[in-house]
């Protein structure tokens, strides 16, 4: 039966697809590698891999089918309970037009329209162009993610609008309506893009004074701010974190962990080459001399490229001072949560499901943001 329910869900997905193909006129190219995704959702899970192998699949299903179930009965419907940040995704499943929610390959088709609606935003926003089209398109954690029944999807697209609004259209009230979801769903994220924010308002302006300013509290917070409670507990946390997370990594194998080589998170000038570390290593983990199994090399190629192309964006020269604003907020946005995951974060797995997010954002706003620069260069040369 659940070939039988499959088959009617992707009846549905490809009426709509075709719908969103025809309404934004996509080329012929873009539209044969959007089938891709289409293709992944049935050949990742449990073809490729075990659909197991991501657990929370099966947590999502289980629990948008007891809510399709009970959803004539509000007193059943209220009585189907988990953590917010799983229930507010399952609720968005168990809202969408798919038909039958009996498999993860269902959800998977919900996420493939949450990923059609995030290009649909893009496009109808003027955010994309021809490049940005074929990243989103093309880039593989992008495709697994969107592929599977998990909530990075709706992070993903949460994100992009909330940036949208901080960015490009400067309306706060609107981005928070968007980043409370986020908070709930993704409450990592959410901190990230505030804390982002307000260094950004700090230092956007540029003048030497308030970087000198900006340094000297950094310095002052990695030298001294063991002798500060509300410092020294953050910084306490974020030990804890990191060494239950490597022992989790290790399948808390305490003999092995005795004898680990664990750099400590702790105030003094050693912290300032362990962020440095963490940023970039989250940003290339794993290393292709890491990598165990194909996955993870696949994985490996990717972040080269990511990282080449991160680079060539940087090296990209921007005219416009508005746009090197703009500009200055992704980058500290980037670097925050490089080095704040690369902190807390060992398993190369895990790593590549909380890179991918600030990856797509990052680079959707930054093409953009290039693009926009040539096009206002243009006109003042005009003028």
């Amino acid at each position: 039966m659940t070939i039988i329910y499959d088959t009617i869900n992707f009846a549905v997905i490809a009426v709509l697809f075709l719908f969103f193909l025809s309404y934004l006129r996509i080329g012929t190219l873009k539209s044969f590698l959007f089938t891709f995704h289409i293709i992944a959702i049935f050949i990742l899970n449990d073809v490729l891999f075990d659909s197991s192998y991501w657990s929370d699949q099966h947590r999502y299903l289980d629990l948008t089918k007891s809510l399709r179930k009970t959803i004539i009965s509000l007193e059943g419907f209220f009585s189907v309970r988990d953590e917010s940040r799983i229930m507010l995704p399952t609720y968005i499943f168990t809202f969408s037009p798919i038909p039958f929610i009996n498999s993860v390959r269902s959800l998977a088709m919900v996420n493939f329209l949450i990923y059609l609606l995030t290009f649909f935003i893009l496009k109808k926003k003027h955010i994309s162009s021809n490049a940005t089209d074929f990243f989103f398109i093309l880039y593989p954690s992008l495709l697994l993610y969107s592929s599977l029944a998990l909530r990075d999807t709706l992070i993903v697209v949460l994100m992009i609008l909330s940036l949208y609004f901080v960015l490009i259209d400067r309306k706060s009230l609107h981005a928070l309506i968007v980043l409370f979801p986020l908070a709930i769903i993704k409450i990592q994220n959410f901190l990230i893009i505030i804390l982002s924010y307000f260094l950004y308002s700090f230092l956007k302006n540029g003048s030497i004074r308030r970087y000198l300013v900006f340094l000297c509290i950094g310095l002052f917070v990695i030298l001294q701010g063991d002798h500060f409670p509300v410092i020294n507990f953050f910084f306490e946390r974020i030990d804890y974190y990191r060494y239950n997370l490597i022992a989790e990594n290790f399948g808390y194998n305490w003999d092995f962990m005795a004898n680990y080589n664990y750099e400590p998170f702790e105030v003094g000038f050693s912290m300032i080459p362990l962020l440095m570390k963490s940023c970039l290593y989250m940003l290339f983990k794993p290393f292709p001399w890491e990598a165990s199994n194909p996955v993870q090399l696949l994985q490996s190629l990717e972040n080269i490229v990511i990282a080449t192309l991160i680079i060539y964006l940087l090296s990209t020269k921007v005219k416009t001072p508005i746009i090197k604003e703009k500009i200055l907020f992704l980058n500290i946005f980037l670097f925050l949560a490089l080095t704040i995951y690369g902190l807390v974060t060992f398993n190369f797995g895990t790593a590549a499901r909380f890179r991918f997010p600030f990856v797509v954002v990052y680079l959707v706003y930054y093409m953009y943001l290039i693009k926009s620069d040539k096009i206002i260069s243009q006109i003042y040369c005009l003028r």
